[in-house]
């Protein structure tokens, strides 16, 4: 018989939480970005305006985007009201210890591959990757402080990258949902989500001539 779903508990305020960087870590991670993005912005493109390859590599940005928010999305509905109370070690959470971050991942590298930059990519992939190093750091060193041995045999368990290694695995027939929190995930998706046409827009302001083109990088 599968167990019964339990009730959200609400903050224990004794619980440590995490700090410094991981509280910064949106606008640190734009602030890192930034020249990645002008840089991507502002250089000619690996495909030719109207081109075919053009073309795929706006079709696979925008894929990339879609697919790291409803990855996000995913990953909600598992920890979303929940992370700062309990140990969640299903669905997504049994694939690697930090899949939200694939997700971010996966958002921020196809907004490069959107506006064709090799090097665009490769400068988001090293200042996401520096700084998630941190993040992670800061976060796992809260976990462990707030459920002891319990998250200890989860690190055993399961790997610490963000990228999944294998199929979630989910365990039981019911599934608790934080309303609040799924709704405070759908604004961000759909905002996120505006990167698409916003993007496709820059790409066809740059096609015209309008967003001139100042670094001659692929």
């Amino acid at each position: 018989m599968s167990p019964e779903p339990q009730p959200f508990r609400a903050q224990d305020p004794s619980l440590s939480q995490p700090e410094r960087v991981f509280l910064k870590r949106g606008s640190l991670g734009a602030l890192l970005y930034l020249p990645g993005f002008l840089v991507a912005l502002f250089s000619p493109g690996l495909g030719a305006p109207g081109s075919v390859v053009g073309l795929l590599l706006s079709i696979l940005g925008g894929t990339l985007v879609v697919a790291g928010v409803a990855w996000r999305s995913y990953c909600s509905f598992f920890i979303g009201g929940r992370k700062s109370v309990d140990l969640v070690a299903i669905g997504p959470y049994s694939c690697c210890r930090h899949p939200l971050y694939f997700g971010s991942f996966l958002i921020g590298a196809g907004s490069s591959v959107m506006l064709q930059s090799l090097t665009g990519l490769v400068l988001f992939a090293v200042a996401f990757l520096f700084l998630y190093r941190f993040v992670i750091q800061e976060e796992e060193s809260v976990l462990e402080k707030n459920h002891g041995i319990e998250y200890l045999r989860f690190k055993e368990r399961v790997p610490r990258l963000i990228f999944p290694t294998r199929f979630p695995v989910v365990e039981g027939r019911y599934l608790m949902i934080d309303l609040k929190a799924q709704a405070n995930q759908f604004k961000r998706s759909l905002t996120t989500l505006g990167l698409v046409p916003l993007l496709a827009l820059l790409l066809y302001w740059r096609g015209t001539g309008l967003i001139p083109v100042l670094f001659d990088l692929p």
